[in-house]
């Protein structure tokens, strides 16, 4: 059975302490975007009403720390699996190939993961600026994770994209890497954590860039 795949970020600054990335997956091509219209309706019933142009649900959209456990609380009782990755920043700059480079190793971490343990992805990938230029050699990283994962586990197959930050899957996968990033910070202010609290036994593990261990969140 084919999964429905959806990747973001958060924290991508030099001056961010932790850079998240989380793929999220749902059984369906259709799912996740009846989960942001679920969303959006238990979130903001007077915007649905007024049928204005759909919500925006990124988790630097939720005006406070009670709606993003809200959210949370929501897309804990959907079918969603998550597998995220993560990078400590050490603060100092970086050029746009550097950030660029450590991107795309955090992503290969989670597809690496997803594909341990399932067959066949379809991953709809958030643009970012100048993603046509990146968009082929990107890919061909990729499809050589899809290709060790064949060698080792039998029949792998996955499909990539590039899409706008607007499409739903990709708003609630960039809740859920806010999410992550939140608990990681929770030693600042033990509310940030509170969000991923409630969706914790969706996340599977927060690998940890260039680190050979992993963060394996309970559940």
């Amino acid at each position: 059975m084919t999964l429905y795949g959806y990747i973001d970020e958060s924290g991508t600054k030099d001056y961010q302490e932790i850079m998240t990335i989380a793929l999220v997956l749902f059984d369906g091509a259709f799912v996740a975007h009846k989960v942001h219209k679920l969303l959006s309706q238990k979130l903001f019933p007077d915007h649905n009403k007024a049928k204005k142009k759909p919500c925006e649900l990124h988790y630097a959209d939720m005006e406070n720390i009670k709606q993003k456990v809200s959210a949370a609380e929501i897309l804990a009782a959907q079918s969603i699996q998550c597998f995220t990755a993560c990078y400590y920043n050490d603060g100092a700059e970086k050029s746009h190939q550097q950030r660029f480079e450590i991107y795309t190793s955090m992503l290969k971490l989670c597809l690496a993961d997803a594909l341990d343990i399932h067959e066949q992805l379809d991953v709809t990938i958030a643009q970012q600026g100048g993603w046509k230029e990146y968009a082929t050699p990107l890919t061909n990283e990729l499809n050589t994770i899809v290709s060790e994962k064949s060698a080792r586990h039998g029949f792998r197959k996955a499909s990539f994209r590039f899409e706008s930050k607007t499409k739903p899957g990709i708003q609630l996968a960039d809740f859920y890497a806010g999410s992550t990033r939140g608990h990681l910070l929770k030693h600042k202010d033990s509310t940030l954590g509170a969000p991923f609290e409630r969706i914790e036994h969706q996340v599977r593990d927060i690998k940890i860039h260039a680190v050979d261990i992993t963060a394996k969140a309970k559940g």
